[in-house]
């Protein structure tokens, strides 16, 4: 798992990638970390790669990142809020369809369409 932190940003992107495949959650702490990445690509592969876990904060998670200012990252949590079938995150979800940036309007109408009841 120290691969996440090699100085290779191709590395960490493969690490990250394949620790969502496996979703193991001994690797939970490590995807977190890599929210705060610099490199936005890695913040959106650790993005999509929590959002193959099944731990009860990840839907909390991507909800906070709906606040981001990068709009990558902000479409990824939207991304991963659909996956999840996060109900709660209803509200925040409806408020993206007035934005001004098409993008996000449409990430938030496609997450909307997959949230569970």
């Amino acid at each position: 798992m120290l691969s996440v932190n090699d100085q290779e940003v191709e590395v960490r992107a493969a690490a990250i990638k394949g620790l969502g495949r496996k979703a193991d959650p001994r690797a939970f702490g490590l995807l977190l970390q890599k929210l705060n990445e610099t490199n936005v690509s890695l913040r959106v592969l650790a993005i999509d790669a929590l959002s193959k876990f099944s731990d009860k904060n990840v839907g909390d998670i991507m909800i906070n990142l709906l606040n981001e200012k990068n709009l990558e990252v902000v479409m990824a949590a939207m991304d991963a809020l659909g996956k999840l079938g996060e109900a709660k995150a209803e509200g925040p979800l409806i408020q993206f369809l007035s934005h001004h940036d098409h993008r996000l309007r449409g990430r938030a109408a496609l997450a909307l369409g997959s949230l569970k009841d």
